[in-house]
């Protein structure tokens, strides 16, 4: 979508985590959906989804977006059992 401004960044120390990737989910469902993940391993091997979503305006439907919403968290569990999520965006 266009937007005014804005952008999503996950900044993270290099040697905080054993490794670290790029999560997109697999699915064309999520299409529309606005969110950056990274997949960061710790130390002692436990994965840890980090995800930042742009929460629609108002205007948006939102009934849509929950949906989609719901549909990544269905992808995004079958193979994380960790995960934080946030709307990092001031309002």
């Amino acid at each position: 979508k266009d937007r005014n401004c804005g952008g999503f960044l996950i900044a993270v120390k290099g040697n905080s985590f054993k490794s670290m990737q790029e999560y997109v989910p697999d699915s064309e469902n999520l299409e529309d959906l606005e969110l950056v993940c990274a997949e960061m391993t710790t130390f002692c091997n436990k994965k840890v989804l980090f995800c930042s979503i742009y929460w629609p305006d108002s205007d948006d439907n939102t009934d849509c977006w929950f949906e989609k919403f719901n549909i990544f968290l269905d992808h995004a569990s079958e193979t994380h059992d960790n995960m934080v999520i946030g709307d990092i965006g001031t309002r």
